[in-house]
C-alpha cells in the first residue's frame, strides 16, 4: 500500500501536520513504524535505524490522532483523544476494540491486549519526618483490585511483596498499616485483566530511630558531647532518600525512587529515576559518588522542583550526590591537610559570584532504603542539557566536555581552539573562548594551588554553545585539593586545559589577554575582593556553619572508615579546617592571596606597576557610600596616573591612552554624583591593572526606615479575551507586589531581598533578590515592582513601569506572610487577609497601604490597608489621589450614603456639561454625572449594601449587586456571627 503524500497528525486543527515522503509504502499484511519523537525526520537515510520520525511528539495525557489523505481528508480517526498513557506499556487496536499492552509489540500483530488501568493508589499520610506512630490508609479506587506492598525497597509485585485484595470483587481494595518505625514504604495495584498501577513510594522517618541504626560508630554515638546531638545533626539537613530494588553499581544504571523530604515539614519532591555510582579514583573509595539521571524511561523525563532557590533552573535531567571525592577522610594525598567537604562547592560559589555560569549545590543527608548513608554534595551536572536550562535553546545546541572527551556534543571545536594558527591569533581565539569566563576560571585555579592532580588532561570540565561565537567556558570541576598542599604551591606554569596557556605561546602570548588577566587579578586580590584572605575565610567558615552540625551523624556512619585506618570524629574535621586557615589564610603572616601576586608578578601575569587607590576626603576608600561634595584623591605608584568618571577605561585595547582620560594632578575631585571610576596608573611603557570602583553619592543601603511595600495585587481580576489570546490566562499570572522609598535619599536594594518562611508546615511569601534589578537604586519617593510574571504584567500594565523582576513562588488568594529582608536582617513581614477588603479578592482592585508613615503593625491589620481607587490598582505610582469609584464622601466605602448624596446634588444627567465634582457623581471624571458613572462604579463590584436578616445568610445567597457568589464558606459564618453579636456587616 502505497501511502506517499498521505498525513498524520495530532491535532484535529491542522489535519495535514505531518507528511509521508515518496516512495512510502506499507507492505501486504505488514506494518510500517514510525516514531513520534518531534524530530521531523522525512528520510530514513537520515536514521541509523532507516525510520521516520513525525514532526510531533504523543501526549502521555491523551490527545487527539489521525491519518489523513493528500488533502487532508482524515481517512481514520482516533477522537476527541486517545486515553492516558503510562511508562513502557503501548496502546492499540485488537481487531475489534482498543486495548492496553504491558509488552509492546512494534512491527508485530498486537495480541488480545488489556481491558484498562488500574487506577493509581494515594496515601493518607504522605512522606516526611515523624515522632509518634500513626495510622495509615493506601487505597485505590478499582473495585476488584489488590495492594502489593514491600519495605525492603523490592518492587512489589504478585510474586514479591504482601497482598492485600478486596474485600470482594465489587469492592475497591484498602490497605492499614500502622506505622511506628521509620519505613521504606512501596505499593502497587493489580487486577486480572489490566495494567497494574506503577509502584509508589513513601519513606518514613522516625528520627528517634535512625540513631539506633547498626553499624554507627560508637565513639560518636556514645560520646558524651556529639551523642545527644545526634537526633539534631539527621535533622539538620534536608534528606535524599533512595528506594530501589537490589544494589548501584558502576557498571550499570539501575531504577530507584527519589525523594526529597525536609525535617520542617517544607514539600518536597518525589520522582523516579535511574541512579549509578560514578568517578575515577574515587570508585574505590566505601563512600562512593551518584548520578541521578531522570528519564521517560523511569517516569518523567525531567525534574521539575525549586531546588537550588534564586538564580537556578527548576528543571534537571541530571544530578549528582557528590561525596567529596577527595575532599573526604577516605583519600589524603597528596600529603598535606585532610578533607572537609567545603572545597568544591566553595569554587563553584565563587564561579557563580562572578557571574559565570557553574553548578548550584546543596547539602543533604542520604538514605538508601532507609539506611542513612551520610552527607553528599547534591548538584547540577555541566552538561548540554544544565547548559540549554541556563542559556536557552537544546541540549543538541552544545558541546560539554570533561577534561577533553565530549560527554555531549563532539569536540571539533575544542581541537581547533588548540590549533597553532588559532591559539596564536587572539581574535580567533575569541571566538571559541569565552576569555573573561578562563580569566576568571585560570586565576582560581591560581589561587587554589592544586599541584597534584590538576593536569592538561585531569580535572576539568567544559561547554560550550555551538551556534554562536561565545566560546568555550570552564567549570571548577574536581576542585577537592585547592588549598590543600602548601602555601607556596605554584601551578601558574602547569598550562590548565588543554594546556591552552602554554601551548606554542598559548594565551600567555597575547598582551590583551595578560591585561584582562591582572584586571582581573586585581578585582579579586585586592580591596574586599573575593580572594582576599578575610574574604575566604568568611566564605568557607559559612559552608563549614552548614555542615558543622550534620557532621556528627556523618562521622558516625563513616569516620571510622578513614583512609589507613583514619579515625574522623567532628573534632578532627574542625581540626581540618583549622589547618587549612592556619596554612593558607593566617591573619598574621604571609597568606595565600599575597603569595599568588607573587606567583603572577613573576611569571608576568601581574604588573609591577601598583594599581592606583583611592581616598575619600583623606580616608582610604575603595567605592561605597559618599556625601555629597566628598573629595575624591589617589594614591598611586610613580608615574601617571590617569583616570575617567563616565565608567570607561582610559586605556584603550592596544595599550594607547584613552582621548578622553584625565590626567591626576594632585588636585581632588568633587563627588557630586553616582559615578563609576576606573584609573589605572603608567610607568614608562606599562601600564597597572584596572582599578575600578563605584562611588554612590547620598546613597543609603536598604532598612526597614526607609523602605515600605506599599501595594499587592494578591487577587487580580480575570484575564481579558486579548490578554488570553496573548497567552495569559491565568488570572495569578497579573500579580504584583510594589515598595516606595520613603526617604529623602536615594536607596541602595541590592541587599534587599523576599524570603519565603516555614508556617505550619507550608510555605509562606515569595523569593527574589533585588540584586539582579537591572536598577538597584531607588530614588526617593520612586516607586518599584516584582511580580509574578513580567509578560503578562506588561500586557496589562504596559512596559514603561520599573519592574525589579519576576519573583519565585506566588501570592495566596486567601492570605500569605510576605518577608523582606536586607541580608538576614528584618525589613517588613506581614500577613494580609483576602477579608480585608472584599474588592481586592479577585473583584477588580488591589491592597493599597492607607499610610506609609504607619506603625508597621498596622500592616498586619485591615485599617492598614484600603482598596486601590482604580481597577487594577496603581502599580509604580501613587493611589493617594485616586478615591474609589463610587466613594462620594470619600470614606472608603461605597454603600447607599453615596448614593443618597449625588442625588440630592441633583445633578444626574442635568444636560450642563461640565459641571459635577467626584462628591456630586462625576467618577468617571469627564466633568458630569451621568449612567456611564453609575455603570462604572457598579461594574468595579465595590457596592457594600447593608445586611438585613430576614433568614440566616448562606453562601447561596450572599451575593455582591453584579450577582457573584461569595466563595469562601467563611464569610458566611462569619456574617451570621456578626448578626448575633448584633453588628451591622457589609456582604459582597
Amino acid at each position: 500500500l502505497d501511502i506517499s503524500g498521505m498525513h498524520l497528525t495530532d491535532s484535529a486543527d491542522d489535519l495535514t501536520a505531518w507528511q509521508f515522503p515518496a516512495g512510502t509504502v506499507v507492505p501486504a499484511n505488514g506494518y510500517l513504524i514510525v516514531f513520534a519523537s518531534g524530530e521531523n525526520i522525512a528520510d530514513p537515510a537520515l536514521d541509523e535505524n532507516g525510520f521516520l520520525h513525525t514532526n510531533f511528539n504523543l501526549s502521555s495525557d491523551g490527545e487527539y490522532l489521525a491519518i489523513t489523505n493528500e488533502v487532508g481528508d482524515v481517512i481514520f480517526e482516533v477522537s476527541p483523544t486517545y486515553p492516558a498513557q503510562v511508562t513502557d506499556v503501548s496502546y492499540g487496536w485488537n481487531g475489534s476494540e482498543y486495548r492496553y499492552y504491558d509488552s509492546p509489540t512494534p512491527g508485530l500483530p498486537n495480541g488480545a491486549g488489556l481491558m484498562g488501568l488500574v487506577e493509581d493508589t494515594s496515601f493518607s499520610v504522605k512522606r516526611g519526618y515523624f515522632d509518634e506512630p500513626f495510622q495509615l490508609q493506601v487505597t485505590s479506587p478499582t473495585v476488584g483490585a489488590s495492594l502489593v506492598y514491600t519495605t525492603d525497597g523490592s518492587n512489589p509485585t504478585l510474586a514479591e511483596g504482601t497482598i492485600v485484595p478486596a474485600a470482594s470483587p465489587n469492592e475497591a481494595p484498602i490497605l492499614n498499616l500502622t506505622i511506628d518505625a521509620s519505613t521504606t514504604l512501596r505499593v502497587s495495584a493489580f487486577k486480572d485483566g489490566y495494567v497494574p498501577t506503577n509502584v509508589d513510594t513513601q519513606t518514613y522517618f522516625f528520627a528517634d530511630d535512625l540513631v539506633e541504626q547498626s553499624g554507627l560508630w560508637d565513639t560518636i554515638t556514645e560520646d558524651p558531647t556529639w551523642g545527644p546531638q545526634l537526633k539534631d545533626s539527621l535533622l539538620s539537613l534536608p534528606a535524599i532518600s533512595l528506594v530501589l530494588d537490589g544494589r548501584i553499581s558502576e557498571s550499570r544504571e539501575v531504577g530507584t525512587s527519589v525523594e526529597m523530604i525536609f525535617p520542617d515539614g517544607e514539600e518536597g519532591f518525589q520522582i523516579d529515576a535511574g541512579v549509578e555510582h560514578y568517578g575515577g579514583h574515587s570508585l574505590s573509595s566505601p563512600k562512593k559518588n551518584m548520578r541521578l539521571s531522570f528519564k521517560s524511561a523511569y517516569g518523567d523525563p525531567t525534574l521539575k522542583f525549586d531546588l537550588f532557590g534564586e538564580g537556578a533552573t527548576d528543571e534537571f535531567n541530571q544530578l549528582l550526590l557528590r561525596t567529596g571525592s577527595h575532599d573526604n577522610w577516605f583519600w589524603v594525598h597528596p600529603a598535606g591537610g585532610q578533607g572537609h567537604y567545603l572545597r568544591n562547592r566553595w569554587a563553584f560559589d565563587r564561579q557563580l559570584e562572578l557571574g559565570d555560569l557553574a553548578p548550584h549545590g546543596r547539602y543533604v543527608q542520604v538514605y538508601i532504603n532507609g539506611k542513612y548513608e551520610g552527607i553528599h554534595h547534591l548538584m547540577e551536572r555541566p552538561d548540554a542539557a544544565f547548559m540549554a536550562s541556563y542559556l536557552g535553546g537544546e541540549p543538541e545546541d552544545y558541546d560539554a566536555l570533561n577534561a577533553g572527551t565530549a560527554i555531549d556534543g563532539d569536540t571539533d571545536a575544542w581541537r581547533m581552539l588548540q590549533r597553532n594558527e588559532v591559539i596564536d591569533d587572539y581574535q580567533e581565539v575569541q571566538k571559541l573562548l569565552n576569555v573573561e569566563n578562563y580569566a576568571n576560571y585560570m586565576l582560581l585555579q591560581f589561587y587554589g594551588g592544586n599541584d597534584w592532580d590538576w593536569n592538561t588532561s585531569q580535572n576539568w570540565a567544559a561547554a560550550r554553545p555551538r551556534l554562536d561565537d561565545s566560546g568555550f567556558i570552564f567549570f571548577h570541576w574536581d576542585s577537592d585539593l585547592l588549598l590543600r598542599t602548601t602555601r607556596t604551591a605554584n601551578v601558574i606554569t602547569r598550562g590548565g586545559p588543554g594546556n591552552l596557556w602554554n601551548a606554542n605561546g598559548g594565551m600567555r602570548q597575547h598582551p590583551e589577554f595578560l591585561m584582562l588577566m591582572a584586571d582581573r587579578a586585581h578585582a579579586l586580590f585586592y580591596n574586599d575582593g573575593m580572594l582576599t584572605n578575610d574574604r575566604v575565610r568568611a566564605d568557607m567558615e559559612s559552608l563549614a556553619d552548614q555542615i558543622r552540625l550534620p557532621v556528627i551523624a556523618e562521622t558516625a556512619r563513616w569516620g571510622q572508615r578513614g583512609f589507613n585506618g583514619l579515625r574522623y570524629t567532628p573534632a578532627v574535621w574542625e581540626g581540618a579546617i583549622e589547618w587549612m586557615f592556619d596554612t593558607f589564610l593566617p591573619q598574621t603572616g604571609t597568606n595565600r592571596t599575597e603569595t599568588v601576586i607573587s606567583q603572577l608578578r613573576r611569571a608576568n601575569v601581574y604588573p609591577d606597576v601598583d594599581a592606583p587607590e583611592y581616598t575619600v576626603n583623606g580616608v582610604r576608600q575603595h567605592g561605597g557610600y559618599v556625601s555629597s561634595n566628598a573629595q575624591l584623591d589617589w594614591v598611586a605608584a610613580a608615574g601617571t596616573t590617569y583616570y575617567m568618571l563616565n565608567g570607561e577605561d582610559p586605556r584603550l585595547p592596544g595599550g594607547d591612552i584613552h582621548p578622553d582620560a584625565l590626567v591626576y594632578d594632585g588636585s581632588p575631585v568633587l563627588l557630586t554624583e553616582s559615578t563609576v571610576v576606573k584609573s589605572r596608573t603608567k610607568t614608562d611603557d606599562e601600564w597597572s591593572a584596572l582599578s575600578e570602583a563605584e562611588f554612590l553619592v547620598d546613597v543609603v543601603t536598604a532598612d526597614a526606615t526607609n523602605i515600605r511595600i506599599t501595594e499587592l495585587n494578591y487577587h487580580p481580576y480575570d484575564a481579558s479575551p486579548e490578554e488570553m489570546a496573548a497567552g495569559h490566562n491565568d488570572a495569578d499570572d497579573f500579580e504584583f507586589i510594589e515598595l516606595q522609598n520613603i526617604s529623602s535619599q536615594t536607596v541602595d536594594l541590592s541587599s534587599l531581598r523576599f524570603a519565603t518562611l516555614q508556617l505550619d508546615g507550608a510555605e509562606q511569601g515569595v523569593t527574589f533578590a533585588f540584586a539582579q534589578a537591572a536598577d538597584t537604586f531607588l530614588r526617593p519617593g520612586e516607586f518599584v515592582l516584582v511580580v509574578e510574571d513580567v509578560s503578562a504584567f506588561e500586557a496589562r500594565y504596559g512596559n514603561q513601569l520599573n519592574v525589579a523582576g519576576q519573583w519565585s513562588g506566588g501570592l495566596s488568594n486567601a492570605e500569605e506572610t510576605i518577608t523582606l529582608l536586607v541580608g538576614d536582617d528584618l525589613v517588613q513581614q506581614f500577613t494580609y487577609q483576602d477579608d480585608w477588603h472584599l474588592a481586592t479578592d479577585g473583584n477588580g482592585l488591589s491592597l493599597v497601604v492607607a499610610d506609609v508613615d504607619q506603625s508597621l503593625d498596622d500592616w498586619n491589620v485591615a485599617s492598614g490597608w484600603r482598596a486601590s481607587g482604580v481597577r487594577g490598582g496603581s502599580p509604580g505610582a501613587s493611589d493617594e489621589v485616586v478615591s474609589l469609584p463610587g466613594d462620594a464622601n470619600r470614606d472608603g466605602v461605597f454603600n447607599s450614603s453615596d448614593l443618597v448624596l449625588v442625588f440630592a446634588a441633583g445633578e444626574f444627567e442635568d444636560a450642563i456639561l461640565g459641571n459635577s465634582t467626584w462628591e456630586e457623581g462625576d467618577w468617571n471624571q469627564d466633568g458630569d454625572f451621568t449612567t456611564a458613572d453609575l455603570v462604572a462604579a457598579f461594574q468595579q463590584g465595590n457596592y457594600v449594601a447593608a445586611a438585613i436578616r430576614s433568614e440566616p445568610l448562606t453562601l447561596a445567597n450572599a451575593d455582591d449587586v453584579s450577582g457573584a457568589s461569595n466563595k469562601r464558606s467563611r464569610h458566611s459564618n462569619r456574617i451570621d456571627a456578626a448578626f448575633e453579636n448584633g453588628a451591622e456587616w457589609m456582604v459582597e
